[in-house]
């Protein structure tokens, strides 16, 4: 088994991440790893024979190699980039936490994590790792689009962290993933996730690095509608919201509202329905609100009015 010309063209754009022997180590894991159809395992690239080196040196490469994980995801997405551009500038992409389950005493970071396909556990856990994958958004046809993948980074738990690796949350791993992606002048990377990626600490540290975020709004946040107008000669201070209503029980208040962190730029939104909006906050935000005709209400968060 030996790599076409194609290719070598194809991995050429690698070449200075890498050692000369490094990279004879990458060409082999992407050759041999892209044409299993089956579980990835490092003994079947040590068995191509591209490489006629002891079994320890493929261990040593991806464990003490002298290259970095983050450039060769950036070089990858360098790739990837101008399929995943619309004709407006805008660069899509996707994050996702995926759990893998696992058992045994000698693997990295197992713990306990949020499984939602996971029928065997009442809570819908899942032991094993808990991966967060970065894909672009490519439209291969009309109204057809496929995931490519960039790049992933383990998620642990606070407790099962072992000594001398910082803790970091996976919402936290998933922003720093969005803001190394290098765009080019003129560009904007939104970034498409589920309603568990729509919290503060997320959203504020992409918007500060000029991404943008769209997902489903999440199930406890809360709406609040403006305070009623005040009369002449009420005592106190004036009131800084009124009535709140949460996501799934009805539609939002009339003049609508976002507590914050969450406050909007104050427009509305292009969706079908009604948009929730205030007229202050550090950042600017959107929540939607669309008619059930039947089914569950709709609701999704944009960090920009830019939906539609």
């Amino acid at each position: 088994m030996v790599p076409s010309p194609e290719w070598q063209v194809l991995l050429e754009p690698f070449r200075p991440l890498f050692t000369r022997p490094g990279f004879r180590y990458f060409c082999a894991f992407v050759f041999v790893l892209a044409h299993l159809d089956r579980r990835l395992w490092v003994t079947q690239v040590i068995l191509s024979g591209l490489v006629d080196r002891h079994f320890t040196s493929f261990y040593r490469f991806l464990s003490h190699g002298a290259w970095l994980l983050a450039a060769v995801r950036q070089q990858l997405w360098t790739l990837c980039r101008p399929a995943c551009q619309g004709a407006d500038g805008r660069v899509f992409a996707v994050v996702e936490a995926t759990v893998c389950p696992k058992s045994g005493k000698h693997f990295l970071g197992l713990g306990w994590h949020h499984d939602p396909v996971s029928r065997q556990h009442p809570r819908h856990l899942s032991h094993g790792h808990c991966w967060v994958c970065l894909a672009g958004l490519a439209e291969q046809t009309r109204e057809h689009f496929v995931a490519l993948f960039i790049g992933t980074a383990l998620s642990v738990q606070r407790k099962s962290c072992p000594a001398g690796r910082t803790f970091a949350p996976k919402l936290a791993l998933a922003a720093e993933l969005a803001r190394e992606l290098p765009l080019l002048p003129g560009q904007v990377l939104v970034l498409v996730a589920d309603g568990a990626y729509a919290r503060h600490a997320f959203v504020q540290s992409l918007c500060a690095a000029g991404r943008q975020v769209v997902s489903r709004l999440r199930r406890d946040t809360v709406f609040y509608d403006l305070p009623p107008v005040r009369k002449p000669g009420t005592k106190g201070g004036p009131g800084v919201t009124g009535p709140n209503t949460r996501p799934g029980s009805g539609p939002p208040p009339a003049s609508g509202g976002m507590p914050e962190p969450c406050a909007s730029l104050g427009r509305r939104c292009p969706y079908s329905g009604r948009a929730a909006s205030s007229g202050s906050g550090p950042w600017g935000c959107r929540s939607v609100w669309s008619p059930s005709n039947g089914r569950p209400d709709r609701w999704s968060f944009s960090s920009r009015p830019m939906c539609g």
